[in-house]
């Protein structure tokens, strides 16, 4: 018995190429879709890096320039007002060499003259910051500002008067408080006690 081959059908041959097709599309389009998705989901997961250098950079001169390092800049730690309604705006804290040092501003907007006459410690220093003290209720102390071998206050000196519309800067210094301490209250001359004030962390050794 003789067998005999048919030729392919044209319409089989074309059928099988299409479906060819179909598929080689269909691989693509996937493939492309899992790469475009990889992107998108690597992209979210990037930071931008305009977020992290606002996030990382500081202005080394802020502190020099009277900004605080705990506050944004040209805004006070805290605000007190006080006698015959001048202003005290705490600027910053620094803490170095077992000493804490506060930078404050002192804003008279009346429109006469403030004499600093009740600016005292009691010890006959007078129209000076001598009467600040500093408060750490972690170690429930109390820490008057410092004192040099004569007897005057490591503070601002010979304030005598604040002229009306005069801001003047004032600063003192006292022994640190304790390293875990992170907050102190503060009182700044004869204003009303300013509380819960923030101060920098305690510098590393070595530092």
């Amino acid at each position: 018995m003789t067998l005999t081959t048919r030729p392919a059908s044209p319409f089989r041959r074309g059928s099988t190429i299409a479906i060819a097709v179909v598929l080689a599309v269909a691989v693509f389009l996937i493939l492309t879709g899992c790469s475009t998705s990889d992107s998108a989901t690597e992209e979210n997961r990037t930071p931008a890096a305009s977020s992290t250098q606002e996030l990382s950079t500081a202005s080394p001169g802020a502190a020099d320039e009277g900004a605080s390092e705990l506050a944004p800049a040209g805004k006070p730690l805290a605000t007190k007002v006080g006698d015959e309604g001048l202003i005290a705006k705490i600027l910053r804290f620094e803490r170095s060499d077992g000493f804490l040092t506060v930078f404050a501003t002192v804003e008279n907007p009346s429109p006469k003259d403030y004499l600093a006459t009740r600016w005292i410690d009691g010890r006959d220093n007078m129209y000076s910051l001598a009467g600040s003290y500093v408060v750490d209720w972690k170690m429930k102390l109390q820490h008057a500002a410092v004192l040099n071998d004569k007897g005057a206050c490591v503070c601002t000196q010979n304030v005598g008067s604040i002229d009306a519309g005069q801001t003047i800067d004032v600063w003192a210094k006292f022994v640190d408080v304790s390293e875990e301490t992170t907050k102190v209250d503060l009182q700044l001359a004869n204003f009303p006690l300013i509380t819960g004030v923030e101060i920098p962390p305690a510098p590393k050794a070595g530092e």
